[in-house]
């Protein structure tokens, strides 16, 4: 690590953190460039920290330990309060907050660094910190220029004594916050929201399954700063006052015809609000039909379409309107949002459709310049999704119950017969070898004995997969973790060792016990334990599995899927793929019917493609 400045009359007032290969005496050129003249500093202000190459993908906290004490040393010998961060993992040292890049632009008061192991405190409370984007990365990304200017933009102001971005208070954003707990008020409120040609929307639950849980509350917000939150929920006040919330609610959403702004609305509020609210929790009543009665437009979609590259840049809502609003969920676990007051959910929920105008208006207008036509088929696609979505897909529950029963008898035979292989027996002795050395090494009272670490074979543990085929069997890799860079032992290998014949039979006995344990597991867990276990009964004998059908979810805009069950993920050629297909019912009166495209390609020619 070097520390440096580039002025022999320096007389810093900040100290810069960056690498050390961009970061050192030989670089001045660079970092007067790309580094001072965008802050606006001169090279006697400031001092620069060089941070080796951790040389893999993160640095350990006793290399971080190692550094931050000589900068703790430095900063205070020179008496410097301003410290400024261009590498995300000191960032997240200084200040304990993992949102390295959210902070660009911005300061947080730094914290106190500890190492319990060394038994060492670095006390950094009293240290202004802030974050900027490596300018190296220009050469990549020039257009992450005014990223990069941003976050430099705050050093001098730090250092002139300036205050950066002071957080505003609830009161200042929000001019009315109104929580509504009486029915009768909540009436007059939404008569008077219902000549509205535009609301922001947006709800607080339990969960994420709409189909279960429960809904908390619910904002509506006409224009920025003015937002009305319903406590729908009985824990506000009682069964009886949630039902005439419902009813009321209800009434209002089957009847506006204005348009509805939300985001990740479509996909998730919206089926909650049609369940919970429209419907009264009761499937019998058709979702399409309360779905088609409201106009929708999503602004994480417009997001998506306008933000989404290989860089995968964040789209949420709070990333988003962060420039404007700040971390204003900090305070918040939405884990476990029914912990809380109601009047915190409340002013949350209420910031939430602010935030969403927020995004509307900065994205309505680009998204109309770039992409009109694709925003409005997206759009429309969102809500054939979410009708999708709603309706499931029906499970014979019984069949489902009869083969789980079945096949976890598979899996005890196949695990007895994968722990009795003699190269799996081998790799649990040299397994638990190395944890009595690990062991050893780490305490006063030594240990003799192997067998007391002794544990089952995991077949799910990279670290152990690896020990037993490559360290124990020496197979020959196919492929290699992107992460990790080692050899990789997923099945697409299994399947290539099982089908060289020149791996030896006894090997591939083991190979074999594994996959056959690995493959019975998962379908007992991710298919038919959720379809005889977890499956809805929407009326009566009708049992559904709900899944969710992501348009954000990948770079490529294909689709991709999650929820309850991965639909896109059913199994096709394994062994069991037939019998999770059986489970797979059409309701009453129709058939189950499948259709794909071959080879779904653009071809058109060169000089179409160029044009």
């Amino acid at each position: 690590m070097t520390i440096f400045t580039l002025s022999q009359q320096a007389e810093p007032s900040a100290l810069i953190i960056l690498p050390e290969k961009i970061c050192n005496p030989n670089r001045a050129f660079f970092l007067n460039a790309k580094v001072l003249t965008p802050a606006k500093l001169k090279p006697e202000e400031v001092a620069f920290a060089g941070i080796p190459d951790p040389g893999k993908s993160s640095y350990n906290k006793s290399e971080l330990t190692e550094y931050l004490i000589k900068i703790h040393q430095y900063v205070e010998t020179m008496g410097i309060k301003v410290i400024a961060v261009g590498i995300s993992a000191f960032w997240q040292a200084l200040t304990d907050n993992k949102k390295f890049t959210l902070y660009f632009g911005r300061t947080l008061n730094g914290t106190v660094f500890k190492n319990s192991k060394e038994k060492l405190e670095l006390d950094f409370s009293e240290y202004k910190i802030c974050g900027f984007l490596n300018p190296i990365l220009l050469n990549k990304y020039p257009n992450k220029l005014k990223e990069v200017v941003r976050g430099l933009s705050v050093i001098k102001p730090l250092i002139d004594g300036e205050e950066i971005n002071s957080e505003e208070k609830v009161s200042d954003i929000l001019k009315i916050n109104k929580i509504l707990t009486d029915p009768d008020e909540a009436y007059e409120v939404l008569v008077k929201l219902f000549y509205e040609p535009q609301l922001t929307c947006d709800i607080e639950t339990t969960g994420l399954r709409w189909y279960a849980d429960e809904m908390l509350t619910l904002s509506l917000s006409p224009k920025p700063g003015e937002a009305y939150c319903f406590a729908i929920n009985y824990r506000y006040h009682n069964k009886n006052t949630e039902e005439k919330f419902i009813d009321i609610l209800g009434r209002f959403f089957k009847k506006y015809e204005g348009e509805i702004i939300g985001h990740n609305f479509t996909a998730f509020d919206t089926a909650f609000i049609v369940h919970y609210i429209m419907r009264g929790r009761l499937f019998t009543e058709r979702h399409e039909p309360l779905i088609d009665n409201l106009k929708l437009t999503d602004t994480m979609l417009m997001a998506y379409l306008l933000q989404n590259s290989t860089e995968r840049p964040s789209i949420g809502l709070k990333e988003i309107t962060f420039k404007w609003l700040g971390e204003y969920d900090a305070d918040v676990d939405q884990r476990f949002l029914e912990r809380y007051p109601l009047e915190t959910v409340a002013t949350y929920n209420n910031l939430d459709v602010h935030a969403t105008w927020l995004a509307y208006n900065e994205l309505k207008p680009k998204i109309d310049k770039e992409f009109p036509t694709l925003n409005k088929e997206f759009q429309e696609i969102a809500v054939d999704l979410l009708k999708l979505k709603m309706n499931g897909i029906r499970v014979d529950r019984e069949a489902a119950s009869k083969f789980l029963e079945e096949l976890s008898g598979f899996i005890k035979k196949d695990k007895e017969t994968m722990l009795n292989n003699k190269w799996i027996k081998l790799a649990q002795r040299v397994w638990a070898e190395q944890k009595l050395q690990k062991y050893n090494e780490t305490h006063k009272n030594k240990k003799e004995n192997w067998e007391e670490f002794i544990e089952e074979f995991n077949p799910n543990s990279p670290k152990q997969k690896y020990l037993l085929f490559f360290e124990l069997m020496d197979l020959p890799p196919i492929k290699h973790s992107k992460k990790t860079k080692l050899p990789s032992a997923d099945q697409e290998s299994l399947n290539t060792w099982m089908a060289d014949e020149n791996i030896p039979e006894d090997k591939r006995e083991a190979i074999v016990a594994i996959s056959e344990y690995t493959l019975a597991t998962k379908i007992l867990n991710s298919y038919i334990k959720i379809m005889a276990q977890d499956s809805i009964e929407v009326a009566p004998g009708d049992f559904r599995i709900f899944a969710d059908f992501n348009q954000t979810g990948t770079i490529s805009g294909r689709l991709s899927s999650s929820g309850m069950i991965n639909l896109q993920t059913i199994p096709s050629k394994s062994k069991y793929a037939s019998f999770v297909k059986k489970m797979l019912i059409a309701p009453d009166g129709y058939v189950i019917a499948t259709a794909d495209y071959s080879a779904l390609d653009f071809r058109g020619s060169h000089r179409e493609i160029c044009a």
